[in-house]
């Protein structure tokens, strides 16, 4: 969680704007912040099962490693097939 503590909420996988300024509406800008919001509360915000999974995420919880340095992998494709409707 130290590496996330103070990035804004927004910088949790799932968490896009609309969720980010109800967060704020309550008070939470930050992951740390989160990380402090009772379950009760962000089940009042968001529901029975995206609440408690922001609070969750927040905490780090899973099997996915994160790291300061991670390098984004390069995107690649495949063929030179135009997208359909181009």
């Amino acid at each position: 969680m130290s590496v996330m503590a103070e990035r804004p909420s927004r910088a949790l996988w799932g968490i896009g704007a609309r969720t980010a300024r109800k967060l704020a509406e309550g008070g939470v800008s930050t992951v740390a912040e989160l990380t402090q919001v009772k379950p009760a509360s962000l089940i009042e915000w968001f529901g029975p099962v995206m609440g408690p999974s922001y609070g969750r995420l927040a905490l780090g919880a899973g099997e996915t490693e994160v790291r300061a340095n991670a390098r984004a992998s390069r995107v690649r494709t495949v063929g030179r097939r135009p997208s359909p409707g181009t």
